[in-house]
């Protein structure tokens, strides 16, 4: 298959794009800040004329800043997605991250919740249930579809699932097999943000072990370079991803990839993967002491848990496994109405944005 891609900004783990902005973005805002808009127009039309299929986090697009929500921060705008339906593209837009979390929705799941440690709400996501609600309505109208994964399948009206949580297999190196010979149990912990990760509580946990004499230490990396990270995980007994926000992220990811097992909460409605299959050991702020309390003298469940890890991300949530997933989602999405109507040449005046339902 021929295929490009142009991104304007890649995260630590994704590389190897044809096209990166990043540096020429910085570079106007730099010397040319109020051309801003015009250098990212000039990208999505020449975009336009260059892909046929597009890919946006519910947060933004090319051309900035949102609009028709009520946030200046979140949401594509619309008239970039009109755009794209106009001009019979494929547009396909994810819920990744904080951007789609309605904050009473999200707090109503149960006792922990992504929200529940939030320490500045509307800072991190849409927030606003009504606001967030009309601005997931007016992206799913104008996508070819929604794309969501986890917890975010029970809070997006007919998304999508793909694992889009992905890592390349063949650059993870495997880590020795869990083992008895050190002295101390050392429990892994690598937060972007804390607060939604539940760190609080797993320090508690290792503090009340540490008090009762036991030999466990907590290896606590945030904001460091990703191959600082890979190598602690490495060093550790057991990563502990999150405690609240009820999915597992690409961190647990990359663990479970290199052989290292993982704690982690599973809310009751999430939807990753294969569950039945998936070696998380589960634990929330009300269980964490006990599990790792166990854990400490039950090496039978870690070695378990790690070795099952390569297998079922190989499966799962490797390039091999999205690239299938894509390849039978554009397969299934191709003959939507508006997208043929579209092709054909229509005029935007017929392409009611509320008429073609995805």
């Amino acid at each position: 298959m021929n295929a490009k891609t142009l991104v304007f900004n890649t995260y630590y783990t994704t590389s190897d794009f044809d096209f990166v902005f990043t540096e020429i973005q910085d570079r106007v805002i730099a010397e040319r800040g109020q051309d801003l808009y015009l250098f990212r127009w000039l990208v999505l039309m020449w975009a336009l004329a260059s892909f046929d299929i597009f890919h946006l986090f519910n947060d933004r697009g090319i051309v900035e800043p949102a609009g028709g929500y009520g946030s200046s921060r979140f949401g594509i705008a619309v008239r970039e997605m009109e755009i794209y339906r106009c001009a019979g593209k494929r547009l396909y837009t994810y819920a990744y991250g904080a951007d789609h979390r309605m904050r009473n929705k999200t707090l109503a799941l149960g006792k922990w919740s992504f929200c529940s440690e939030c320490p500045a709400p509307g800072s991190y996501c849409v927030c606003d249930d009504h606001g967030g609600g009309k601005m997931l309505e007016v992206i799913r109208k104008y996508s070819t579809a929604v794309v969501a994964h986890g917890l975010a399948i029970k809070m997006i009206p007919g998304a999508r699932n793909v694992p889009y949580l992905t890592v390349d297999v063949g650059k993870l190196h495997p880590r020795p097999p869990v083992r008895h010979s050190r002295d101390k149990f050392v429990v892994g912990h690598f937060p972007n943000h804390p607060y939604f990760k539940g760190t609080s509580y797993l320090e508690n946990a290792i503090r009340n072990l540490q008090a009762e004499g036991r030999p466990i230490e907590l290896s606590l990396l945030s904001g460091k370079p990703n191959d600082e990270i890979l190598a602690a995980m490495r060093e550790v007994d057991v990563l502990v991803d999150q405690l609240v926000s009820g999915s597992f992220g690409l961190t647990a990811v990359e663990a479970m990839g290199m052989g290292c097992p993982v704690i982690c909460y599973l809310h009751a409605g999430v939807d990753v993967a294969d569950l039945e299959a998936c070696p998380i050991i589960p634990a929330n702020p009300d269980t964490i002491e006990n599990v790792l309390r166990s854990l400490m003298s039950d090496f039978t469940r870690l070695s378990a848990a790690g070795a099952a890890g390569p297998g079922y991300v190989r499966k799962n949530y490797s390039i091999e496994a999205l690239a299938k997933h894509l390849s039978a989602l554009y397969i299934e999405t191709a003959a939507l109405p508006w997208y043929v109507r579209a092709k054909m040449g229509e005029t935007a005046k017929s392409l009611d944005p509320g008429a073609y339902q995805s």
